[in-house]
């Protein structure tokens, strides 16, 4: 028969592992909105709202936060132009963005067709050489990074062999790593220290890919290519918002 007074004991310590583990978790998440927000972080507010930490996995999204499937072509018609997403803090929540990955894709001109073909690897090396994304976090703290270092997902997921020469033959599946890798290859408690920004509720990270403007692509290709963004997150969400 179960024992009430050591039933009760291992509820208290449970209790107290977990109170000591959630509020390590708020301290974390905390300390990098102070030092990434900076004066703007609503500290009253966090502290007395915040409920639960969530890790979740994101991408573009709207004005409120969620996560939309917009098409972000940065070519069209074998050109290259500059083109922008925003990754927004819900009402209810307070967001540290850990970590992009980006993926080019093609698409076909004129539609919204998707996977007729590959990113040509040329188009690729222009991406690595030239493309910068400018960031304009939400307390307008303005950079112009190089777009190569989100570019992990970059290269084709599926590649083709030939049969002949100028032939290629039908698509074979790469093997791939997991894609929290791909987003944060040093892991996610250096990517706290390095988080690309944190942001307040109802506060934006606006992206900006730039630096091919008018820039034909390479080997002839004459189709859009989007960039897909993905994106970690870690969330502070308030209670009862």
């Amino acid at each position: 028969m179960t024992n009430p007074m050591a039933v009760a004991e291992a509820q208290a310590k449970i209790n107290r592992s977990g109170n000591q583990f959630m509020g390590m978790s708020f301290k974390a998440i905390a300390d990098v909105l102070k030092s990434v927000a900076g004066p703007s972080f609503q500290d009253a507010q966090f502290a007395a709202h915040v409920g639960n930490i969530q890790t979740n996995r994101i991408g573009p999204t709207n004005e409120a936060g969620d996560t939309v499937n917009t098409l972000i072509r940065i070519c069209t018609a074998g050109v290259f132009n500059d083109n922008a997403f925003q990754i927004a803090s819900p009402s209810d929540r307070y967001r540290v963005i850990l970590g992009f990955k980006f993926t080019p894709y093609v698409i076909e001109t004129g539609t919204d067709n998707v996977g007729a073909q590959q990113v040509p690897e040329e188009v690729v090396q222009q991406l690595i050489a030239l493309g910068l994304l400018r960031l304009d976090r939400s307390r307008g703290r303005m950079v112009n990074s190089r777009l190569w270092q989100f570019l992990t997902g970059g290269p084709a997921s599926r590649f083709q062999t030939e049969n002949t020469a100028g032939t290629p033959a039908a698509a074979i599946a790469e093997p791939r790593i997991p894609s929290e890798n791909e987003i944060l290859p040093q892991g996610m408690g250096a990517a706290l220290w390095m988080a690309v920004d944190a942001i307040n509720p109802k506060d934006r990270l606006n992206a900006t890919f730039a630096g091919l403007a008018g820039v034909a692509a390479a080997a002839g290709f004459v189709n859009d290519i989007g960039l897909a963004v993905d994106a970690i997150v870690f969330d502070a969400v308030m209670s009862g918002q």
